[in-house]
């Protein structure tokens, strides 16, 4: 292979590599996407969290009885944040899931003392952040 041949086909192969982070990083901002909350209609704290935290433009989805189904259906492909007071298994089937697909995760214990620690909690208020745009192509 000549020296032509050579630097034309790594040049290739490294546009070729190159050009799906260029896209993603050159693509136009895509419009603000509203606060998903997950509700748990079995928990009498997970809708007035909502209502209190509910900003103009909110959305609501209920939580079924398999988080990860939940994940897959819904949540995975939701590009903005999502919220909600779940129970502690539950919080933690979607920290995994969320965690995997590389989104902020942050939890607290909802309607504790202020000594109480999430582990021992009954209740968790849980927020996934937005997903960024490079994360996914």
């Amino acid at each position: 292979m000549d020296r032509r041949t050579f630097l034309t086909a790594s040049l290739a192969a490294a546009a070729g590599w190159a050009w799906p982070q260029a896209y993603c990083l050159a693509a136009p901002c895509r419009a603000f996407e509203p606060t998903l909350f997950v509700v748990d209609s079995a928990l009498p704290g997970s809708r007035s969290y909502m209502t209190s935290q509910c900003g103009e433009g909110a959305r609501y989805l209920a939580a079924g009885s398999d988080m990860g189904v939940l994940w897959y259906e819904r949540l995975c492909d939701w590009r903005g944040p999502v919220k909600g007071v779940l129970r502690p298994s539950d919080c933690f089937v979607l920290r995994n899931l969320s965690l995997a697909d590389g989104r902020a995760w942050r939890s607290m214990a909802a309607g504790a003392d202020v000594g109480e620690s999430s582990a021992s909690a009954r209740v968790l208020a849980f927020e996934i952040g937005p997903m960024l745009r490079a994360s996914r192509l």
